[in-house]
């Protein structure tokens, strides 16, 4: 518990408005975020383009320590919230109704080791490491980051051309890699 606690104070750290006053704002120009089957734009805080054969849009916000997703997908438009939750972890739940079926993915960030630069979740029951690479490490945040994940068999990859700390990293891995299995 003491871990986790670490963990979160130290991503908080991250994302808090002091640091981000104290420093460039994250991604103000235009930058891309794609690998197979992923093509998205992020300007700030937000990204938003194609995975796959659908649209998403997402936004993580440092003020309350969150993330929004939203996808048009199965003509349904789909929206998550990935927060600290009633149970104490942070995460959440992609829900929406297909033939009928309620289609739903859980994701829960379980650590982050910034050592082993892995961001480790668990989604639907089951851990999936995402682990970091960058071209380099300024200020807290990684310099044109890649992210890769293997989930039941498939790998997810992405590069950023941009900046991010690990609270961004571990938002955006969650609606990124959250909208591409669901």
């Amino acid at each position: 518990m003491k871990t986790l606690l670490a963990l979160i104070a130290g991503v908080a750290l991250c994302t808090s408005v002091a640091a981000y006053a104290a420093e460039p704002p994250h991604n103000v120009d235009l930058g891309d975020i794609t690998g197979h089957e992923i093509a998205l734009k992020m300007h700030d805080h937000a990204f938003a383009g194609s995975i796959k054969d659908f649209v998403m849009w997402g936004f993580v916000d440092e003020d309350t320590f969150s993330a929004e997703m939203i996808m048009r997908k199965d003509k349904q438009t789909v929206r998550t919230i990935f927060k600290k939750q009633e149970n104490g972890k942070i995460g959440g739940q992609i829900k929406h109704v297909v033939d009928g079926k309620d289609v739903v993915t859980t994701l829960e960030l379980k650590k982050v080791n910034a050592a082993a630069k892995q961001i480790v979740f668990e989604i639907n029951g089951v851990e999936a490491i995402a682990t970091v690479s960058a071209e380099g490490f300024e200020g807290g945040h990684h310099i044109n980051p890649a992210v890769t994940l293997d989930y039941n068999g498939e790998t997810i990859a992405y590069k950023m051309i941009g900046q991010g700390c690990y609270g961004y990293l571990m938002f955006s891995a969650m609606a990124i890699v959250g909208a591409y299995i669901h």
